[in-house]
């Protein structure tokens, strides 16, 4: 995933699992101290995440500015 994230020019990239009711990180390939560890807590919750869970496609209209 790392090797995805550096080729493609992507900023983040990571996985998210559920157990239905918070949301936690996977895998996180951030190389910098703010990597978060598997089963660190997403700072999204459940409810807003649900439908991407459940496969339906999610984005969220926040545009993300930093270095």
């Amino acid at each position: 995933m790392r090797n995805l994230k550096e080729d493609s020019g992507i900023k983040y990239l990571y996985t998210l699992t559920t157990d239905g009711n918070q949301v936690y990180y996977g895998v996180d390939t951030d190389t910098t101290n703010n990597q978060a560890k598997i089963g660190d807590r997403f700072e999204d919750n459940y409810q807003q995440l649900k439908s991407a869970f459940q496969g339906q496609t999610y984005s969220s209209p926040a545009i993300d500015y930093s270095l």
